[in-house]
């Protein structure tokens, strides 16, 4: 069929008056956007010098995101990739190609998640979350040494505006989840919101998978002191770790079955971690007085093995090592800044914040020798553990302390120091 003239120029402005309807709603979200990722200051996104991306709630709800890999998975320079050291919860965010655990913080509603050296990716819970903030370049000055490549904010629903829903999901592999967000009745002058969420999923590497059930309780109060807020963030986290598929002449090894577990059978990486943030917001006259403080504690149960390079497949030599490591950890931080409006177009902020990464680490680890059978045996994951006498226990003590000075313009002139 062949359009007349009038009826292709119809169907020509029709296309054309949707793609600039839908190019202006576009527009029109990111001028609305609001940062407060590269000054600690409430921002518009189109008047920022640094180059942030937003990813709202509502693109994460209408995704369906569960992982930090999906929530980012449309972000310019960031790419994620799941598993990594810390079990099948975790993942390895890269950032300008740079893939090291430690080149990026984590910062979760104001807090280094995990300290500033190891986030803790394992943990993280993206349910109602406000919005996603990815900073790409280095930020030194507000956030230390360790985020030199970039910074990842998550920020969460505040008490008493959280989006009420449950949902129920269920996938392959046995997979399930089940979670609750709700506003709760105000506590005298104390907006509440609890977040609840459980959930199991199983890999095909054999006999790998993950348990994790979280809860996330927020309280809030506008008093004469000032805005006071309380969150209490709980995580039960039980995984059993699939392993990496050895490499021989430049490939996968032909003499280890696809998706074989190396890993003991009573192999494990579980972490079970409770975070209790308290914080003041006050009005000044003249700008603005913020000061957090967090308290966080996580254990560690730690049995995992690996094969060795050269492992024998007879189905009797030891050819394989692993430990069972029991690790303890405490966390602090603090931060206090002021924010100085000395016009209606100049903002300064400057502050202090103390993060003592890990307070205390102590760490018991037995190594181990034994051999994996899944080279003969048709279920591969079974073997015999023969623990050698070396335990080890240690104590570690970390600590970082940058200092916060710096100043913004709300034309998108910034300068920090």
């Amino acid at each position: 069929m062949r359009l007349k003239p009038s009826a292709a120029f119809l169907a020509v402005t029709g296309l054309l008056t949707s793609h600039l309807a839908f190019s202006s709603e576009i527009a029109a979200d990111t001028l609305s956007q609001v940062e407060v990722i590269s000054s600690k200051i409430a921002s518009p996104l189109n008047s920022s010098p640094a180059m942030i991306t937003i990813v709202s709630g509502k693109e994460l709800a209408d995704r369906n995101v569960r992982d930090l890999r999906t929530a980012l998975s449309l972000v310019a320079g960031v790419d994620i990739a799941p598993g990594g050291d810390g079990g099948p919860a975790s993942s390895v965010p890269g950032l300008w190609g740079l893939r090291e655990f430690d080149a990026f913080l984590l910062v979760v509603d104001g807090v280094p998640w995990g300290g500033a050296f190891n986030p803790a990716l394992t943990t993280l819970d993206l349910t109602n979350v406000k919005q996603i903030e990815v900073l790409r370049g280095a930020a030194p000055v507000m956030y230390g040494v360790t985020s030199f490549v970039g910074v990842i904010n998550v920020i969460h629903y505040p008490a008493g505006e959280m989006i009420a829903q449950g949902n129920v999901g269920l996938g392959s592999r046995n997979s399930l989840n089940i979670g609750l967000s709700s506003n709760l009745s105000a506590m005298g002058p104390f907006k509440q919101s609890i977040n609840f969420d459980v959930g199991t999923q199983q890999f095909s590497q054999d006999a790998s998978k993950l348990n994790r059930a979280h809860v996330l309780y927020r309280a809030a109060a506008d008093l004469a002191i000032g805005r006071v807020h309380f969150d209490l963030d709980a995580t039960v986290l039980h995984q059993r770790p699939y392993s990496p598929h050895p490499v021989e002449a430049g490939g996968l090894s032909t003499r280890f079955p696809l998706d074989a577990n190396a890993n003991p059978r009573d192999a494990k990486a579980d972490e079970n971690r409770v975070q209790f943030n308290v914080g003041i917001d006050k009005d000044l006259t003249f700008g603005k007085w913020v000061t957090l403080l967090s308290l966080a504690h996580a254990e560690n149960r730690n049995i995992r093995g690996y094969l060795r390079p050269d492992f024998a497949a007879d189905g009797v030599t030891h050819n394989a090592d692993g430990y069972r490591q029991s690790v303890a950890k405490d966390y602090g931080y603090f931060d206090t800044y002021l924010i100085v409006n000395p016009t209606s177009t100049v903002s300064w902020t400057t502050g202090f914040d103390f993060c003592l990464a890990t307070a205390i680490k102590t760490a018991t680890t037995l190594n181990m020798a034994f051999y994996q059978t899944a080279l003969t045996a048709p279920i591969p994951h079974n073997c015999l553990l023969m623990n050698q006498p070396n335990c080890v226990t240690s104590a570690i003590l970390q600590a970082l302390i940058p200092n916060s000075i710096g100043g913004r313009a709300t034309d998108g002139i910034c300068w920090l120091a």
